[in-house]
Formats: C-alpha cells, structure tokens, sequence
C-alpha cells in the first residue's frame, strides 16, 4: 500500500476523462480520501465487488475469475490510465474466485460507496459517466457469462455496448414484427429459429442476426427469425453500427466476414476469430480455435520454408524455460539477453514456472496464452510454442502436422520427433505468444563486445602489428602469381636463362620473407591470445570470486568451470581463427577485384564459384553442427555412466549388478558410436561435396582460360596467375562460412561470460561500508523474513526475532527443512534478510563491510570442503602466517594433534581429493581446528559432530565448552544431547522460532522439543 500519490502521478491522473470532469478541490478531496493500492508486476489481490469505484493510475492490471470448468481466464483488461471498474463487473461471479492481477507495476484508487456518493453529489456528471461505464461492464460481464464472447477483449467490444440497448423477448416473438429499422440482434439469453428456404438455424445466446442489408457486399433479413425461448439480447441499429464500422473498419470485419448459409444468421465461432485477444492466459480447452491466416505474416516465409529454426542450448538444467523463451524471440527477429531473461522471471532454485514464463513473455510484449490440451488441439494452435515436456523440462514447438512435430530442445537441439514420441513427451500444457505492436520495446540492448574492451585494450598495439604483418603477408602472396606470369610470358617465351635466374631468386627471397612474415604474425596471434586469456581468466576468477553467494545457489559447479571453458574458446576466436578469417577476408575481395582488374569474364566466374562454395558450406554447417552436438551429448553420457560405475563400484558389487552395469554402458557406448559414425559420415559427403565444387570451379576456370588463349585474348602466363588467385580467393571465404557458424556459439558464450563479469558485486562499494574493529559477537535478528529467489517461492524464514550476548552458546535445533541451514548462512552474511534487519555490535549486518565481518567468524559445516594441499596448509586457511606452534596448539584443543603427529609426514601430509584419506570423524577435528586458529569471534557448528562416534563427540564438546566463553557460539544439532548446556535453545519449525529456552524450560513445556527429545530417548 501507499500512503500518498506522487505529484507527477496526479498530474498524468488529473485530465483522464472521469476525473477531467471534477473541479480541483473534487479531485484533490478524491485522491486524499482514496485507498492507493501498489501491485508489482504478477502480484495478486481478491477482487472486492463492495468497491464502489476503482480508478486505474498507473500500469496494467488483468481481472481474472474462475469459469465453469474451473480454469482461470481473464475477464477483461484495464491498460489505459484512469480506465475504472466497479463491483457491477462481476455480480454473477463468486468474489472468493475472482482476483486483480498486475500485468507490470501499477497502481489504482479504490473508493467505497461512501466516497462514491460524495463524488456523485458534487459531480452530477461524473455520476453519469460512472453509470454509463457500469452499465456497458455489466453488460459486457452478461456477454462473457454466455461462453460466446468470453475470450473477447473489453476494449474491442465497448464501441457495441456503447452504442447499443438491451431489449427483452417473450417465446413466438417475430422480429420483422418488432424492429422497423435494420441493425444487428446479439442474444444475451433465450433461443432463435432462423427460418430460410425451408432449412432452419438454432441460435443461442452469443450468435447474433441482422435485420436489413446493413452489410455491405451481401444479401441479408430475408429469413424468418422466431423466438422459441425468452430471453434478452443487444441490439445495435444500422447508423450505429456503420459509424463504428467506418471508426473501428478491423472490429466490425469480424462481423462482416462470414456468412451462415444464404441468411443473415451468424455464429460466433465464424465470426469472433477476428475479435478474440490473444492476450489471454489461462487454461482453455483442447478445441482452442485456430488463429487467423493473417497472423502468419508475422513470421518471415522463407523461414517457414526452409525450416529454418533457431536453436539455443541451456546453461543449465534450471535455465530450459527462459532459454526457450530467447528462441521464440530470435524467432520473431529480436534478440533478448540471457541474463535480462533471468532478471525478468526471477529463477528460484526449482527453476520457472510456466506463469514466471508468461509474466516475462507479456513484459517482453508478447500476448500470452496459456493451455491444456493434447496433440490435436497443438495443431489448432500457432507455433511457435512452449510447451511443457516429461514433467520437468520446456521445449519450443515450431511445427506440427498430423504425423510429426519439430521441436527445439534446449538441452539437445532441434529435433524432429513422431506423433507417438510427442504425445508420450508431452505434458499437457503449452504456452502461446504472439508478438504484439509494442513487441521488443522492452527489450535491452547489451553490447558483449563492449564488457570485453577493457581486457583487451591494453593489448592494442599487439593487435595493430598483427593486422600490419597480415598485410604484409597478403601482399607477398600476390608475388607468387605475378612472378609465376612473369615467367612463362617473358621469361620463357624469350629463352632469357639470366632473367630466369635472377626470378627465381628473387622468388626465393620473397618466398622466405613472406614464410617469416607468416610465422611473425601467429606468432603475434598466440601471444596476443595468451595475454588476452590470462587477463580475462583472471579477471572472471576475481569477479566471480566477489559475487553474491546466493549466485552459486543458482549455478551449479559444472555451469561455472564450464564459463572458464568458454573463455579460452571465445579468445581463441576473437583473437585467433575469428581475426584470421577476418583479415583473410579482407585480402580475399581485394584479390578478386585484382582478377576483375586481369580479366571481367574471370571475375564474374570467380565469383559465381566463391558464392556456391560459401552457400554450399553455410547450408550444411547446421547440420554438421547438430550431428556434433549430439555425439558430444552422447559421449558426455557413456562418461558420466562409466564414471558412476566406477564411483560405485562398491554398490555395484554388492547387488551383483556387474552384467546390467556393462549393458546398459554397451548401450550407450553403441548410441555414442552410432552417431559418430553418422558424423563422419556426413563431415565426408560435404568434403567430397566442397571439393567436388573447387574442382569444379578450377576446371571451368581453365576450360575458359584455354579458350581465351587460343583467341590470343590471354596469354597462359596470365591464365596460370588467375588460377591461383582463384585458389587464393576461395579459402578465406570457406573459412568464414565455417565460423559463421561457430559465432553463434562464440556469441552464446560471450553472454554467459558477460554474466559474470556485469553481474552486481556482493559489495559494489566496500569503501562505504562499516569496517569494525575486534567483533564482540552481539548478534540480534529483528523480525527477519528470508524468501529465495523466484515468485512461488515461499518464505524460508518467517518473522524471526532473537538475541545472542558475547560469551553465549545458542542451539538451534528443528526438523529437516525448518530452516535452521538459511538462519545459519544469514548470521554468516551469506543471505540477507528479505524483510526485517540483522545487528552485529549494534551496527547493521547489510551497512557493515561483509569480507571484513567474516574475518571474525569461524565455520565447522557437516560436510567441510578440505582444498588439495598439506595437513597445515589446510588448517592454516583462515590465518596463512600462523605459526606452527599455534597450528599445534589449536589441533591439541580439537583433538586433532593426536592422529595427525602418529603421521609419518605429520602436518605436511598430503590430503587427498576431498580428505579421503582420513575418516569422518578426524576431518571434522581438523575443520574444528582450522576454525578456532584465528580465534574468531563467533563460531558456528553446523551439525559438527554427526559424523563422529561418541569418544570423539565427547572431546569436540569439551572443546566447545572451553571455546564458549570467548566467543559466540551458534550450535545446530540433531543430536541433542551436543546443545543440553547452551544458554539458549532456538527450536525451529516452517521457517519460524516456535519455542526458546534452556533444555530444562523447554522440557516442562512440553512441545516440539519435547517430542524430539522423546524420539532420541532423552526423556
């Protein structure tokens, strides 16, 4: 809620049509006495039919109800600033399933019937135009109650409703007998026969009739129209109707375009297709109508024709939904970034949902519409859609026919699949979208290159000597040609051995000095790479290393090690293959046009040849790419399998599983091999295809060429040197064909790259943050609330409140999933808090420097990571310059000194991947140990001895009793007997504190803690 509007808010309101009409002491008394109501974007309130009046100020806001069947629709839509609503919409449908629903960030007035009937006392004319308005909404709620017009957008239909007047009807009415006048007859309620030349048409509320030739190209009121059930109808007189049609020509067509048999007599299911808002989401049935024809124009033909259909693979398995999205949006032309995707739809831990899709698709400016249907209702609809898949997955639907459908699939690419795979796959719900006029508006543009400018910067004068020995290097390769003509037109022809000799020394030279230019300039090419790699390896470790830890909730450790992949690829690119092509390019259309400058029929040859070989490699690059792409897909699972089996050998060997094992392997490695063999298979056809094109063009070059020679129009000497600039010339160009292809890639991964490197710091301005001293380790929550990223995500805290004094040992102890894990990583800083605030020393943890903070807290998690690298050199992490004496000294209190000094390298062994190499119980002495070296000043045990028999336990307890008065210990346990001695017991249960205590109070109550004690036998 909002207390007030913000003055430019009441400016923009002021002049709407309603509020136009009060004085300026009206409207200022109005908007001061208004209920102000703030929505973002996908937020929710019941719709209250007691409102009076609701004024709309800023935004879009959906109303949505529950029809018959149950799915949700949308009833109408407010867009336009100072649209109004009353309670009249809706007085047939049950408030409790009726809601307002925000489009995007808006805002409205509401005014109850108090505030209304002083707003109608002072201004009779504003009481008109709020009556006017109810009517033609309750109108319009009857007209959508029918069924018929229930998917026609409010604005479309209020010209209609504006225009015309209810009129009852009893049973045996005649219409020529009741209406004089032409027009059209919408039924509200009740039932018609419309009799004509002996056949007769049942119409029911929502078709519609006209009486009289009100439309223009067609013969209409010539049947009998006959009332067999009473009802009520709209009916909109000819002047009426052909004003709106000459006002509104695309509204009225949809009434005009069909004809039901010779009559006047028309259904809605023919005519409304023109009317219906495709803005709609919700469920619809399977039947959902076929869009118009017209609408296919959206999409480039020769797109459709060539099925050419953009293809993008996920970053992770979180991501398949909002990367679907990006290929709908290539689809359409536009092209939206990754990263402005996962901003708009908000990616939680589970992922999206299919509403977090639509509400980014409606930001985007397309007009969604969700349903559930089957195989043939897809085919009623217009792709491209996004359609749910196997429960868990989004993929693209781009075409579809009664025997299969082509999809784009995130995780494997573009797939055509039978009706049977489809139906098994498909899970029931797809999300249309169809690209309104303001489409793209919304969408950023994020120069990629730019966020790499910096990192190559420093390196510009490497990149000038690269681009002046490439230079030189072409131009050297033009010598060859020119001399090898030189040759056989002067040379030989005049028997000259001296001249010869002093050309092919001068060959030699020049032939060494362009293998040196050659060498000098990959030379400069690899070094320009390897510093270019360094520096951006370096910079995406640091940034990376200085994002939010809530960034690797969301990014598994595979995505990430895969972007340091992709940086070494994109600069092999950018500064390697990508520039050479370049450059060569450049030097390849300047030797064309020194062919042209030999001859114009060459040039026109060469250019003909260059084309087809660029075109021939352009069209089978795609193919060839997606053929790599699954063996990579297919090899990657035959590994991943091999490498469980391996991991679980132990598991293996205990089921006798060593046969099913292999076999399923066998399978997998056979996939892998077949798919292989399909690629090389294919990488041989387009070979022998290419060079059956080179040759081609060499031949035709020479068929030519020798017939030019015996018309004495060219000498051979000039005949030899085009043909090896045509040599030249086709090379570059196959090349950049090659990596055109391969920039999609580079592109993709040059956006993933730009996610880490603009992604918001943890502490973008640390210098204006708190830095304290020594930590005393007062902690205190003040109704803390704590909610992970995405819109159905729920509350993972909720109004928590507690306080910790220096010196004291908190437990904090509930079932699994009561958030014990989240309140542990707020009081780290790792999270913060949703709603309330968080006080360390008085100071608030979201002002204070965090890197600072953590530098006086210690951690012993479950599962402590342990780094490669000696005994000390782990324990020593948190303080590198200690000393040995104070590495011992801290292992004695642990516990640890004792196994670690019976090593034969005692502190300097080597710990293997992950501590392996010592038992559970002895790396969490360690993790214990390396916590308390830098005596922090508090100290977490995130269920520290769950992995410890109860010799050990009992000596990491002593340990904590001695530590406890120096610090502030945060104790979490399952095994409750670790926290009967703390000073506070938190017990946790959904997220809240449901009881606080000593272990004594907490028993005599008799709750929660209670009932976990029981269960370990400790009552």
């Amino acid at each position: 809620m909002s207390t007030g509007l913000q003055r430019a808010a009441k400016d923009r309101l002021r002049w709407t049509p309603l509020l136009s009409q009060l004085t300026d002491e009206q409207f200022a008394s109005l908007v001061d006495s208004a209920r102000i109501v703030d929505l973002r974007l996908g937020e929710t309130v019941a719709f209250e039919p007691g409102e009076a009046l609701s004024i709309l100020v800023e935004g879009r806001l959906r109303l949505v109800a529950d029809n018959d069947q149950g799915a949700e629709t949308t009833v109408c839509t407010f867009k336009n600033r100072g649209s109004f609503w009353t309670g009249t919409l809706l007085k047939d449908v049950p408030a409790p399933h009726a809601s307002l629903r925000a489009s995007e960030d808006s805002t409205y007035l509401s005014l109850d019937e108090t505030q209304m009937e002083a707003l109608a006392g002072s201004c009779p004319e504003a009481r008109e135009t709020v009556e006017r308005e109810s009517r033609v909404l309750g109108l319009y709620a009857r007209l959508r109650d029918t069924g018929r017009f229930s998917n026609v957008d409010f604005d479309l239909l209020k010209p209609f409703l504006l225009a015309g007047q209810t009129e009852p009807f009893k049973a045996g009415d005649r219409f020529p007998e009741r209406r004089a006048t032409d027009g059209l007859f919408i039924l509200i309620s009740g039932a018609v026969d419309a009799e004509k030349n002996g056949s007769t048409n049942r119409l029911k509320e929502g078709d519609w009739f006209s009486r009289g030739k009100i439309f223009p190209s067609r013969e209409d009121g010539n049947e009998n129209i006959i009332a067999v059930e009473s009802g009520e109808g709209l009916w909109l007189p000819e002047p009426a109707y052909r004003d709106i049609r000459q006002a509104m020509p695309e509204i009225a067509s949809g009434f005009d375009g069909v004809i039901l048999g010779a009559s006047g007599a028309h259904r809605r299911s023919d005519v409304l297709a023109h009317l219906e808002d495709p803005g709609r989401r919700g469920d619809t049935s399977a039947a959902a109508e076929p869009r118009p024809a017209a609408e296919e124009d959206t999409v480039p033909k020769l797109r459709r024709y060539l099925h050419k259909y953009p293809v993008v693979y996920q970053p992770n398995e979180l991501e398949c939904g909002i990367t679907c999205l990006h290929m709908i949006c290539l689809f359409y032309g536009k092209k939206v970034s990754l990263s402005q995707l996962r901003d708009m739809c908000e990616i939680g831990r589970s992922g999206t949902s299919m509403l977090d899709l639509a509400e980014a698709a409606e930001q985007l400016g397309f007009m969604t519409r969700g349903v559930r249907t089957t195989y043939g209702g897809l085919m009623k609809l217009k792709p491209p859609l996004i359609c749910f898949w196997k429960q868990n997955h989004f993929v693209v639907l781009y075409e579809i026919n009664a025997n299969e459908a082509i999809i784009g699939d995130p995780g494997t690419g573009l797939e055509k699949i039978d009706r049977q795979t489809f139906t098994r796959d498909f899970s029931e719900h797809a999300l249309e979208l169809t690209p309104s006029p303001e489409f793209g508006q919304n969408i950023e543009s994020r120069p990629f290159l730019s966020t790499f400018l910096p990192i190559i910067e420093p390196h510009r004068a490497l990149a000038r000597d690269i681009v002046a020995s490439s230079i030189v290097y072409q131009v050297l390769m033009l010598v060859t040609p020119i001399f090898t003509q030189v040759v056989l037109d002067q040379v030989i022809v005049h028997q000259d051995l001296d001249m010869l000799t002093i050309m092919l020394i001068g060959m030699l030279l020049f032939t060494l000095l362009m293998a040196i230019m050659g060498f000098i300039r990959q030379f400069l090419l690899e070094y320009l790479a390897l510093k270019v790699d360094m520096s951006l390896f370096s910079e995406l470790f640091k940034r990376m290393l200085g994002l939010p830890f809530t960034f690797f909730d969301k990014h598994s450790t595979g995505d990430l090690l895969t972007r340091f992949g992709e940086s070494s690829a994109v600069v092999q690119f950018l500064a390697g293959h990508g520039a050479l092509a370049v450059l060569d390019l450049i030097m390849a259309v300047l030797f064309l046009l020194f062919v042209f400058f030999y001859n114009i029929t060459f040039g026109i040859i060469t250019t003909i040849y260059v084309l087809c070989l660029t075109v021939l490699v352009a069209c089978c690059m795609p193919y060839l790419k997606r053929l790599s792409q699954r063996a990579y897909d297919k090899q990657i699972a035959a590994e991943s399998f091999l490498v469980e089996a391996i991991r679980g050998i132990e598991r293996v060997k205990s089921a006798a599983a060593e046969r099913r094992t292999r076999w399923k392997w066998e399978l997998l490695f056979v996939d892998k091999l077949n798919v292989r063999f399909q690629e090389s298979v294919a990488n041989s056809a387009v070979s022998a295809m290419v060079h059956l094109v080179q040759v081609g063009g060499q031949v035709a070059v020479l068929y030519i060429g020798a017939h030019m020679v015996i018309d004495k129009s060219l000498s051979i000497g000039q005949l030899m040197a085009v043909n090896m600039l045509v040599a030249m010339i086709a090379n570059p160009f196959v090349r950049l064909a090659e990596l055109s292809y391969a920039f999609q890639n580079v592109s993709v991964a040059l956006e993933r790259l730009s996610d880490v490197l603009t992604a918001k710091p943890e502490e973008p301005d640390a210098a204006g943050k708190i830095h304290t001293g020594r930590v005393e380790g007062r902690v205190r929550f003040e109704k803390v609330t704590y909610r992970y990223q995405g819109r159905e995500s729920v509350n993972a805290l909720t109004n928590v409140s507690f306080e910790a004094e220096p010196g004291q040992m908190i437990g904090i102890v509930g079932r699994t999933g009561s958030g014990k894990t989240t309140l542990i990583r707020l009081i780290q800083g790792l999270y913060l808090p949703t709603e309330g605030r968080i006080y360390v020393d008085g100071n608030d943890l979201a002002r204070m420097a965090l890197s600072n903070y953590r530098q006086h807290i210690g951690v012993v998690s479950q599962h402590d990571y342990y780094f490669r690298g000696t005994i000390r050199e782990n324990i020593a992490f948190y303080r590198p310059d200690a000393t040995m004496e104070e590495i011992v000294r801290a292992c004695t209190v642990s516990g640890a000194n004792e196994f670690i000094s019976a090593l034969p390298s005692s502190y300097e062994t080597v710990l293997t991947e992950g501590a392996a190499n010592f038992s559970g119980g002895q790396r969490q002495c360690m993790a214990v140990a390396r916590s308390i070296l830098h005596h922090p000043s508090v100290l977490i045990f995130d269920e520290a001895t769950s992995g410890m028999d109860s010799e050990t336990e009992s000596r990491i307890q002593h340990c904590m009793e001695t530590l406890r008065s120096d610090c502030t210990m945060f104790v979490v346990a399952h095994r409750l007997s670790t926290i009967r001695s703390a000073d506070l017991i938190l017990v946790m249960d959904r997220g809240s504190i449901v009881e606080t205590g000593t272990h004594e109070s907490l028993l005599r109550e008799k709750g929660l803690y209670y009932y976990l004690c029981q269960q370990q036998s400790l009552v």
